[in-house]
């Protein structure tokens, strides 16, 4: 009995304290924004322009918007123009879909202030206000342009509904969890209680009087509203020649802009986008992603590959993988099969926002090593609807095994990669990246036939570019670890849409081709896949002469992106 009495006691006290720290912490609280005493005509003391800054430094504030009954979610950044804009919501507004490429209100010059002008590249997506007209501007959809703005905020995903609105009322209004203090009150209060609990809870559980209590809500669900957001992403400037520098010449029916856009992993593509002039300022066509051939840049095959599928009624764009070309990524002439795949994917996410693309109606083409990279992507990528992969190598493959699998054998891998990963220290040490040769120049006169090939292609006037990796220091040498233990064919079986490989009879890279069509038509969606042998082609007569089929790869989208 003496020692239950203890016990008693010792908690009687416990909860006075705790109470006590309690009421402290409240009173603290209350401090921050002081209530105003009861007295007659007190009225409650307007926010200062500098609290309101605080207040959203602390939290970013959150909007929702409005269209045809459906919700978007944008994030708002802080400063003068914001603010302003803030304490006009709710509003709703009459928008104007003007240029294909923008949702927009104007206020009147001079209707909102400005402190943080810029004058850059702008995101689809972007929240944004013109000085010049009062202008406030919704960006969905991209066309290289850059101009004067203030930035106002960034609507993550869903942009590309107002493609599809028209001229709309547009409904602007805070998000109802926005951050505020009663919030930070309730919070600080729950803390309170939920200590209380805990240290009650723990001393009559060493009494033998019960369990710790349980909370409703965890700590993190609590805090939340305090967890910092990832700002808008914003893509890194890149230098892109302005005049034409392919390997084949312009064709007069086909428009032609250069464009970037970003992957998951942060990187900036260049690509050059290539529509018919034909195409009505309202259509919305059909669209084709084009990459490779592995080592390659835009301004050759991948390039005259999606023009002449423009010239024949689709919007298409061929762009420089990460790490090459005029693409961005620090470290240069690196391959990764993991973000390359990614790298179509991204040029799919850019098409999806066009104003002038179906989003239903996207598909891939890859040539050589790209062509196995977009089956790949499309085992993974549920938006693309129909896949070419021309004259293609399993890359994973090809660095595994080497040149017909003539070292498919564990050990051989082994001593392959001891000696890269001893490059790996070399290179560290170094502070560069060894190169690994790609096309031997000058070409030896016993070389095999494919090798006689590339260096006609690459090094030689038809299809040298200064930009190309295989036509001038070739890929950094430990690239190939990477390749050797990431496969791409794994789920190509479990592809359902329809995908056509196209392989030289003669080409010396055929067995990829014809092994990943048996991969392709290994499971119950062996309907949609078809393979094209090209009588007498080598494996880079696909890569700029007349025997591409580009009939039957025209014929074969218009079929499968209707």
């Amino acid at each position: 009995m003496k020692k239950i009495f203890h016990i008693l006691v010792m908690t009687l006290g416990l909860i006075a304290a705790i109470g006590c720290f309690t009421a402290c912490g409240q009173e603290t609280a209350t401090k921050v924004e002081p209530a105003p005493a009861a007295a007659p005509n007190v009225q409650k003391q307007a926010p200062t322009a500098e609290s309101e800054t605080n207040d959203m430094k602390k939290d970013p504030l959150n909007i929702k918007i409005t269209v045809n009954g459906q919700v978007l979610h944008a994030r708002l950044e802080d400063n003068a123009t914001t603010r302003a804009l803030v304490k006009k919501m709710p509003m709703t507004l009459p928008m104007s879909d003007l240029y294909g490429r923008e949702m927009c209100f104007r206020y009147g010059a001079g209707a909102l202030p400005t402190d943080q002008l810029r004058s850059d590249r702008y995101e689809v997506g972007d929240i944004c206000y013109w000085p010049p007209r009062g202008s406030l501007v919704i960006l969905y959809a991209q066309n290289g342009e850059e101009f004067e703005r203030q930035q106002i905020g960034h609507i993550d995903s869903g942009v590309e509904l107002f493609s599809r609105t028209g001229d709309a009322q547009v409904t602007f209004e805070q998000e109802t969890h926005n951050f505020n203090r009663m919030e930070a009150r309730t919070m600080n209060t729950k803390k309170h209680t939920l200590l209380r609990a805990l240290l009650l809870g723990t001393l009559l559980t060493g009494a033998g009087f019960g369990t710790l209590p349980t909370a409703s809500a965890s700590y993190a669900t609590d805090h939340a509203s305090e967890v910092k957001q990832a700002p808008p992403f914003h893509e890194e400037k890149l230098h892109m020649t302005k005049e034409w520098d392919k390997v084949f010449p312009q064709d007069e029916e086909v428009a032609h802009e250069k464009v970037t856009f970003h992957n998951r992993f942060g990187i900036t593509l260049a690509a050059d986008v290539y529509k018919p002039k034909t195409a009505t300022k309202t259509a919305k066509l059909a669209a084709i992603a084009v990459a490779g051939p592995f080592g390659a840049v835009k301004e050759q095959s991948s390039g005259l590959y999606a023009q002449t599928m423009a010239k024949n009624g689709f919007l298409t764009i061929a762009f420089d993988p990460s790490f090459t070309g005029e693409s961005g990524g620090n470290v240069r002439d690196v391959a990764s099969l993991d973000i390359n795949t990614e790298d179509f994917s991204a040029a799919v996410d850019y098409l999806s926002n066009r104003a002038d693309v179906d989003p239903e109606r996207i598909g891939l083409l890859g040539i050589c090593g790209w062509g196995g990279l977009a089956i790949n992507d499309t085992a993974m990528d549920t938006r693309v609807k129909a896949t070419v992969a021309s004259t293609m190598y399993d890359m994973h493959r090809f660095s595994a095994n080497g040149y017909f699998d003539q070292k498919d054998s564990e050990e051989a891998r082994y001593e392959t990669k001891k000696a890269l990963n001893e490059q790996r220290t070399i290179d560290y040490r170094n502070g560069t990246y060894a190169k690994g040769a790609v096309n031997i120049d000058p070409v030896p006169d016993d070389a095999p036939q494919f090798v006689k090939d590339y260096h006609a292609y690459y090094k030689e006037k038809r299809g040298y570019h200064p930009r190309a990796v295989n036509s001038t220091v070739g890929w950094n040498m430990t690239s190939k670890l990477s390749l050797m233990n990431t496969p791409i064919l794994a789920y190509a079986d479990e592809i359902r849409t329809p995908v056509l490989v196209i392989h030289g009879a003669d080409a010396h890279s055929r067995y990829f081709g014809e092994e990943a069509y048996q991969k392709l038509t290994s499971g119950k969606y062996a309907a949609n896949k078809e393979l094209l042998i090209v009588p007498g082609a080598r494996h880079t007569d696909l890569y700029d002469t007349a025997m591409i089929p580009f009939d039957k790869i025209t014929s074969f989208f218009q079929k499968y992106l209707k």
